[in-house]
């Protein structure tokens, strides 16, 4: 029970490294962000709708 208490914090650690250094899924983040920040983005009730999303 105390390694598994201790080993999440490092294996969450490792998984925030590997998302961070990925610098292509970061640009696209960011790029989307600002599609959302002017307006470019579709809502939520409507993507619903589309797709019969309870």
């Amino acid at each position: 029970m105390l390694q598994s208490k201790s080993v999440r914090p490092l294996e969450r650690y490792l998984e925030n490294m590997e998302l961070t250094s990925n610098t292509e899924l970061i640009d696209s983040l960011l790029e989307s962000k600002k599609d959302l920040e002017a307006g470019k983005g579709i809502p939520w009730e409507e993507i619903k709708e589309k797709y019969g999303i309870v």
